[in-house]
């Protein structure tokens, strides 16, 4: 896997495309700092300030004349072209500056699924899809009839000779909470969600791939169809996973961490031209150190991570310069460890604007600030092993906040005390 020590900075991975020079490009990162990397099969690159990009990406796209699509989660939507980036907002015809996905059409057209709806780009303009029909949306495909599919707050849905219909999938008494659409070269829709897969065949057949079938995990975020045929399934959903599986006509193959993955949560996969199926770590509910794993055909290349990590389940966090691992700062060569809580999981940082001071929320220990290579804990909260402190920040008065899992929010004053 590549991770910090590699350049990667940021392991968290929400989206990877390969461009026209068979660079990768990553989009990575959570609400603890994010970036777009350029990996060129050797080192990783950072795109986020050469690009000017302000808002954390979520989707990326390659379409078949060289630009790179590129979709934020509050800015809109950029076209790269090698050389100018181009940004299209709410402003400009965009439904929602979030958007979720992005897919080219068979014409070379580009849609958009955002949490206000589908747009879509004819090469010239922005035209909003049957806004009053589909609704926020998280994923929009294209079959090989012609065909749209969409996934998002109504369910599955597909555009047929301009109708649009809900498809079932016999869900049962529970609704299923869908997260991928593939379709493999025989037509067939291949339909991921948290309760396994459902694959809609085009004589009107579903069928059902579960644990009890050889799939990994029920739990299936991502699916890829290879170019020899085979359909990859990624499982994982807050901490618990199974690795992937492989379909290969009737036959099952699961990977795991005994096969080399370093993690049993996948959240992406794609395959690049070189015929290599890159694996991006899903963000489990403790650990979100994996990062990228390479298969070749025949085995999972690994890189450990940085010697001298502490602690099993650390949580990544940055702020500005600096890259914290649990209650661990990396200055990028070594771990530095601050006492008392060194190997504790810090779950957000805030830097003090008028002193510069750093505070962070640990795991289970309460709050703290950092004194030269000491945490000095912060008395103000009762039990906090009880009501946990989760994330914080500053305001402009100099007043701190405190959100927690289970005590609600805490606003402290340091010049009264309160």
């Amino acid at each position: 896997s590549y991770t910090r020590s590699d350049g990667l900075t940021q392991q968290w991975i929400h989206d990877l495309a390969e461009d026209q020079h068979g660079d990768l490009w990553i989009a990575a990162g959570n609400v603890g700092g994010w970036d777009l990397f350029l990996f060129d099969g050797t080192a990783f690159t950072s795109l986020r300030d050469s690009l000017g990009l302000t808002e954390m990406v979520g989707s990326l796209h390659s379409d078949r004349v060289g630009n790179m699509w590129i979709g934020t989660e509050g800015a809109g939507l950029s076209r790269w072209d090698g050389s100018r980036l181009e940004t299209f907002t709410t402003a400009g015809g965009l439904s929602n500056n979030l958007v979720n996905d992005i897919w080219e059409d068979a014409s070379g057209g580009i849609w958009i699924a955002t949490i206000s709806g589908v747009d879509y780009w004819n090469g010239q303009n922005l035209v909003h899809h049957r806004p009053d029909e589909i609704g926020s949306t998280r994923i929009v495909r294209q079959d090989q009839s012609g065909d749209m599919w969409y996934v998002g707050g109504r369910g599955l849905l597909r555009s047929r000779h301009g109708r649009l219909e809900t498809v079932s999938l016999d869900e049962g008494p529970t609704p299923l909470v869908l997260s991928s659409l593939q379709e493999d070269r025989h037509g067939r829709m291949w339909v991921g969600t948290l309760s396994g897969i459902r694959r809609l065949d085009m004589d009107g057949t579903i069928s059902t791939f579960t644990q009890g079938h050889g799939l990994a995990f029920d739990a299936v975020v991502d699916l890829l169809e290879d170019r020899d045929g085979h359909m990859w399934a990624a499982t994982g959903w807050f901490g618990m996973g199974g690795g992937v599986t492989r379909f290969s006509g009737d036959r099952f193959v699961t990977f795991g961490v005994t096969d080399g993955l370093p993690t049993s949560n996948i959240g992406q996969t794609i395959q690049d031209t070189d015929g290599h199926v890159w694996m991006a770590a899903s963000q489990s509910q403790h650990n979100i150190m994996s990062g990228l794993t390479r298969y070749d055909g025949s085995s999972f290349t690994s890189w450990n991570k940085a010697g001298g990590l502490r602690g099993e389940r650390p949580k990544l966090l940055s702020v500005g310069s600096d890259i914290w691992v649990g209650t661990q700062r990396f200055d990028g060569v070594t771990f530095q460890y601050y006492e008392p809580s060194s190997g504790s999981s810090a779950w957000g940082l805030a830097r003090r604007p008028a002193t510069g001071d750093l505070w962070m929320a640990v795991w289970s220990s309460g709050v703290a600030h950092v004194e030269g290579r000491h945490l000095v804990p912060f008395t103000g909260i009762e039990d906090p092993h009880k009501v946990l402190p989760r994330t914080l920040a500053w305001d402009r008065d100099d007043r701190l906040w405190i959100g927690t899992w289970f005590g609600g929010l805490y606003r402290w004053n340091p010049a009264t005390g309160e």
